[in-house]
């Protein structure tokens, strides 16, 4: 292998890498519109969910993102997201916030 071909292979796996986050941003509802964030490995974090039969149905991430405290607010927001079996992202839902 040359050395631009090497060099081609090592680029294109670390942009292939920086797809498979999924960056969540949530305004806290409780503390002052606190912006709450949180990156998922959509490789590691995600729990596959199944059908009857055992076929892979999708995937299920569910997150719990604190304030800072820098108010003395550490209040929970929930975030949940739904992802399809090529872990393309189909709903997501937040309590105690909203999405930015």
């Amino acid at each position: 292998m040359s050395f631009w071909q090497a060099l081609q292979k090592a680029l294109t796996a670390d942009i292939q890498q920086q797809r498979s986050v999924y960056t969540v941003r949530v305004r806290s509802r409780q503390c002052g519109g606190e912006t709450l964030q949180a990156e998922i490995d959509l490789r590691h974090d995600l729990l596959a969910q199944y059908n009857e039969k055992g076929q892979l149905n999708g995937y299920y991430c569910r997150k719990l993102l604190q304030g800072s405290g820098a108010d003395r607010c550490f209040a929970t927001a929930t975030v949940e997201l739904f992802f399809d079996s090529k872990r393309k992202l189909v709903r997501r839902e937040v309590k105690n916030g909203e999405f930015i």
